[in-house]
């Protein structure tokens, strides 16, 4: 065998080498479980501190602003979900799952809520690598956020329109909607209005 062809030896198996290094490491990131918002979902963040709080989730296709008028006229919605939340240390999260597409029964679509028990404030970053359960503050698409010092006692919220087909044949591409911060509902400043999810 000649000299040259037992010097480029050690080359040609470093190379082999490093090529299947690189192809078990592709590998083993596509074998991870994959971490996904939960599309459609809202997390609002209530500060509960001394002051009760009421979060009004608004029924699916009805206006916001019809269900924040009742709420300040102490006139019940139909189809709203309610949560009340005693005054205590910390915040709470309420989760509120999107709304599903129209099945023409109109607008009084009830929606839904749940309350955590965790009181930590969900992270800003990308969900956790955890398998989680549904409503998973964490993996909510988008975020409501009631500042500290708010004096509103009802927070009026409506529920994440239907995702569109792509997104809901593709989970994965859903991107997270920017945390909003609620507005008082003009004349009536214990009342605060989440803006739409976007």
């Amino acid at each position: 065998m000649p000299e040259a062809d037992h010097n480029r030896i050690p080359y040609v198996t470093m190379a082999v080498l490093g090529i299947l290094f690189v192809l078990i490491a592709a590998l083993a990131e596509n074998s991870k479980p994959k971490t996904k918002l939960e599309v459609g979902v809202r997390a609002v963040v209530v500060p509960t501190g001394t002051i009760p709080r009421t979060v009004v989730v608004a029924p699916c296709e009805a206006p916001v602003m019809i269900t924040a008028r009742n709420v300040a006229n102490q006139t019940p919605t139909p189809g709203t979900t309610v949560v009340k939340l005693p005054p205590s240390a910390g915040v709470r999260t309420v989760v509120i799952p999107g709304c599903r597409p129209s099945t023409g029964v109109g607008a009084s679509i009830p929606t839904a809520a749940f309350v955590p028990t965790s009181r930590e404030v969900p992270g800003n970053g990308r969900p956790s690598e955890k398998p989680g359960r549904f409503g998973d503050p964490n993996r909510a698409q988008a975020k409501v956020i009631l500042p500290n010092g708010s004096a509103a006692t009802n927070i009026v919220v409506a529920p994440c329109a239907p995702a569109s087909m792509e997104i809901v044949m593709k989970p994965e591409k859903a991107k997270r909607f920017a945390d909003v911060v609620p507005r008082p509902l003009p004349g009536s400043p214990d009342t605060v209005v989440a803006p739409p999810c976007s």
